[in-house]
C-alpha cells in the first residue's frame, strides 16, 4: 500500500507542487466541455481489442468504467486531489488490473491515447501559451501511470509468491507422504514375508500331522 514517504516523494521527484496543481485546474476548465466526447470515442476504440473487450460483463459494466474514468480525470487529477485518497484509489486500479488480467502495455497505450487527445485539445482551444498547463498534465498522467502499475506489480508479486507458497507447501505433504507410504510398502512387506513363513511352517507341520495319521490308520488296520 502507498505510504506517506512514498506519496511524498512521487511528488517531489516528479516536481508535482502548488503550481502544477493550479496549472492542472486550468487544464479542467479547457477540457471538460469536451471530455464526454473524448471518452466516447476512446471507448469506441479500446473496445475493438478482444482482450479489453473481455473484461466487461456487459454494457452496464461499460458504462460504470467510462463514468468513474470520467470522475477520475475531472475530480482528481485535473482537479488537482493528489492527496491519499487519491493513491489509496490507485492502489485498487493496479489491483483490480492484476485480478482481470490487464497488464500494464494496455493501460499505458489507453493513457498515451487519452494524453494525446488532451494536448491536441488544449493547444487548439485557446490562443494563449499554454506549455505550462501541457507540462503539467504530463507530469500528472505519468504520475497516475506510476502508482498504478507500482500497485499493480505489488499485486502480481504477491500472488506469486502466494502461489509459491502453496508449492512448496505442496511439495512438503507430498514428501510426507511419499515417507508414510514407504513405512507403509516396508511394513506390508514385512508382513507378507512373516506371513509366508507362517505358511510355510503350518504346511509342514500339516504334513507331519498327515502322515503320522496315515500310519497310525494303517497300524489299526493291520497293514
Amino acid at each position: 500500500m502507498p505510504n506517506t514517504e512514498m506519496m511524498l516523494d512521487r511528488l517531489r521527484f516528479q516536481e508535482i507542487d502548488q503550481d502544477v496543481i493550479e496549472n492542472l485546474r486550468e487544464a479542467k476548465q479547457l477540457l471538460e466541455p469536451e471530455l464526454d466526447n473524448m471518452l466516447d470515442e476512446f471507448y469506441e476504440q479500446i473496445l475493438e481489442e478482444p482482450l479489453i473487450r473481455s473484461v466487461f460483463s456487459d454494457e452496464e459494466s461499460i458504462r460504470r468504467a467510462r463514468d468513474a474514468q470520467k470522475k477520475h480525470w475531472l475530480e482528481t487529477l485535473l482537479g488537482g486531489r493528489l492527496d491519499s485518497s487519491y493513491f489509496k484509489k490507485a492502489e485498487r486500479i493496479g489491483r483490480a488490473h492484476a485480478r482481470v488480467g490487464l497488464t500494464p502495455d494496455w493501460y499505458i497505450g489507453g493513457y498515451s491515447k487519452m494524453l494525446v487527445r488532451f494536448i491536441q485539445h488544449i493547444s487548439t482551444v485557446t490562443d494563449r501559451d499554454t506549455t505550462a498547463i501541457i507540462e503539467s498534465l504530463c507530469k500528472a498522467v505519468l504520475l497516475d501511470l506510476d502508482l498504478v502499475i507500482h500497485c499493480y506489480l505489488e499485486a502480481k508479486d504477491k500472488q506469486i509468491r502466494e502461489i509459491l507458497a502453496r508449492a512448496t507447501s505442496f511439495g512438503s505433504d507430498m514428501e510426507q507422504l511419499n515417507v508414510e507410504l514407504a513405512q507403509k510398502v516396508e511394513q506390508i512387506t514385512e508382513r507378507t514375508s512373516q506371513l509366508k513363513t507362517e505358511d510355510r511352517l503350518y504346511v509342514h507341520a500339516e504334513s507331519h500331522r498327515t502322515g503320522a495319521f496315515a500310519r497310525l490308520k494303517a497300524l489299526f488296520r493291520g497293514e
